[in-house]
């Protein structure tokens, strides 16, 4: 998010000074310093210690994906591996209009939903007594500015990230049956749009509450979490090859972690959508602690992942389930059931 602010302020600045003008900037509306103090009231303030049951009851259970917790002294990013998969721009496509057009959703509401579609499946297949459901870690860009009446963070540098649990549907769907394509993708998928709505301000409460107020944060289990950290990056537009973008030796110089940090998590998930030569692609990373997980668990992951993405876009194109939910309709009281009832009466009608 900051390079999306300095790399047009740097454009700028040697722009003017090419043509003999001084830089003249666009002003920072709310500053890092303004912004963190603001957090730190928030922490104290009564709708945030409003949601303290609500995060206390989110803490995962037990493992699923791994066979033991992480242990800070083995599992450093030293051991850490990495698998990325990339889907071609034909296939994305469909994620990135048909899918979220069809209930009303997001991009990113539909790739948490091939998130749960493959650790379903990988689940399934693997033996494992079927989860009622499991935990991950949402981790988010913490540009919550409405929190603060008249802040400005478009032009704010700094590492504002937040991350919050949520707990995620184990149904009501068979994930086997739906990546088969042989059952309906769209209840699932109305479900998880409505857990990530139903997350007040983007889960800031969740930190805050943590780990920013001295009150509630003995209250939470340093070792509870969960073992998933996900991460939607969203539509990333610079292209590596412009005058204003990465240059190709940028790897060379970029920061890395030192070998004996301990991994926050067993597994670590990054998707972002990214200009290739035949449109928009999608990419998901995948870092797992190398010492706690299988490698072929991973390549199961992934591989459901992407099988998940193309039955969610083969829904789309002929699915009759897609609509609305009640985080739709601000005016009027309704269930998901009523909501589905009225609109198959009114599809009849037609």
């Amino acid at each position: 998010v900051s390079w999306q602010i300095l790399l047009p302020d740097l454009r700028a600045a040697h722009e003017a000074a090419v043509a003999g003008r001084p830089p003249a900037l666009e002003p920072v509306g709310t500053s890092l310093r303004a912004w963190t103090t603001h957090l730190l009231a928030e922490a104290q303030s009564p709708r945030r210690t409003a949601e303290l049951d609500r995060w206390l009851a989110a803490a995962p259970g037990g493992p699923l994906l791994a066979g033991r917790a992480l242990d800070p002294r083995t599992d450093t990013a030293a051991t850490a591996r990495r698998l990325s998969v990339r889907i071609s721009a034909e296939r994305t496509a469909p994620l990135l209009r048909a899918v979220p057009a069809a209930f009303h959703g997001t991009v990113g509401d539909s790739l948490l939903s091939a998130l749960v579609l493959a650790v379903g499946d990988w689940a399934a297949r693997s033996g494992r007594p079927r989860p009622d459901g499991f935990t991950v870690d949402l981790e988010g860009h913490g540009r919550e500015q409405e929190l603060l009446p008249g802040a400005d963070l478009t032009r704010t540098v700094g590492w504002l990230t937040s991350i919050h649990p949520l707990r995620l549907p184990a149904g009501p769907y068979d994930p086997a049956a739906v990546l088969a394509g042989r059952a309906d993708a769209g209840a699932l998928l109305k479900k998880v749009k409505e857990l990530v709505r139903a997350v007040p301000d983007g889960g800031l409460g969740a930190g805050l509450l943590r780990y920013a107020n001295p009150a509630t944060a003995r209250l939470f289990d340093p070792a509870a979490r969960a073992e998933i950290l996900w991460n939607y990056l969203g539509r990333q537009t610079g292209r590596a090859d412009s005058a204003w973008g990465p240059a190709p030796e940028a790897d060379a110089v970029s920061a890395r972690p030192d070998p004996a940090m301990p991994l926050s998590h067993v597994l670590e998930i990054t998707a972002e959508i990214t200009d290739g030569d035949d449109g928009p692609e999608l990419t998901a990373h995948f870092v797992w602690a190398g010492e706690a997980l299988a490698q072929d668990t991973v390549g199961q992951l992934a591989d459901g992942f992407t099988a998940a993405v193309d039955a969610l876009a083969a829904w789309a194109d002929g699915g009759t389930s897609g609509g609305h939910t009640p985080s739709d309709l601000d005016l009027v009281d309704l269930d998901q059931d009523q909501i589905t009832m009225l609109e198959e009466m009114w599809r009849a009608q037609q």
